[in-house]
């Protein structure tokens, strides 16, 4: 499971049974961050209130059945992982709450064994949720990433070619601070920055032979590199307060780069994103001829 908690709400009208399964749940897991409703109603509220990972439900309840409680669910958070928890255990009631689209069917049992199993059922369902969610915000990065290409290809000036990918950095992948450097005889020239990064400190051109230059090393190995914490490492951007970087090489035209002032601020599908838009770079800078 991710390394965030995962905020359950557990659902019984019968208040005991309910901080039993939170109280069995917080036991097992530190994971997950449980709290209770006692009634479907409660529950709903909740649910529009605050963002939950999961939701653990009865079936049996005054005001509405489980089942009934899921609809409603999913009208306020159509994708949230929900757990039919239940000691109805008739296959009518499990092929019911199947067709409804319920995320996993418990029957209520007892001893550790019991919530350790619940325990993994809910872990793996968020697990699953954030997997899905991070795919489908992955895809729609991409696809931006392919319209950014097309206004590339009608870039014809390498600088405003430049801003158009350090705006993508920016929009698309949330990067806070980058730039992109070009070639100009033996040095790195800053083409493009953010708005955010000062220009007495990581504004500046680099002398390719320069062993403290973390762009020059990467422009001649021609490989990205990814350091999550620069204090560990000898080569970093010139502003103190930056903690972890990556660059991505322009093939033989320049040097992407992006900082945070965070510890392990990029990850290895941000690495591979950096590359896509870059690769779009190296294409549209081919195409102009410009010299590498």
């Amino acid at each position: 499971m991710a390394a965030s908690d995962g905020r359950v709400l557990v659902v019984d009208d019968e208040s005991e049974l309910a901080e039993l399964v939170a109280a069995y749940l917080g036991r097992i897991t530190d994971s997950l961050r449980t709290e209770t409703a006692t009634s479907a109603t409660e529950a709903l509220s909740l649910v529009r209130e605050r963002e939950f990972d999961c939701v653990v439900s009865d079936y049996n309840m005054p005001d509405m059945n489980g089942l009934e409680l899921l609809s409603a669910v999913r009208d306020e958070r159509p994708s949230v992982p929900f757990i039919l928890y239940t000691g109805r255990g008739s296959e009518e009631i499990a092929s019911e709450a199947i067709s409804a689209g319920v995320t996993d069917y418990v029957q209520k049992n007892s001893g550790r064994d019991h919530y350790e199993v619940l325990a993994k059922r809910i872990e793996n369902a968020i697990s699953q949720r954030r997997t899905e969610l991070e795919l489908r915000r992955t895809n729609e990065k991409i696809e931006a990433l392919h319209q950014t290409a097309a206004e590339a290809a009608t870039c014809t000036d390498p600088t405003a070619l430049c801003r158009l990918a350090v705006e993508a950095a920016e929009e698309i992948l949330a990067f806070d601070l980058c730039d992109i450097s070009l070639r100009d005889g033996d040095r790195l020239v800053p083409e493009a920055v953010s708005k955010g990064i000062p220009s007495d400190g990581y504004y500046r051109a680099t002398h390719l032979d320069d062993d403290d230059s973390f762009a020059g090393q990467v422009f001649e190995r021609g490989e990205s590199v990814r350091i999550d914490d620069l204090r560990d490492h000898e080569a970093a951007p010139a502003e103190p307060d930056y903690l972890s970087a990556m660059a991505v090489p322009v093939d033989g035209y320049g040097v992407f780069q992006a900082v945070s002032r965070e510890v392990g601020g990029f990850d290895d599908r941000d690495l591979e994103l950096a590359e896509l838009l870059l690769a779009h770079v190296t294409a549209a800078l081919d195409r102009m001829g410009s010299p590498a």
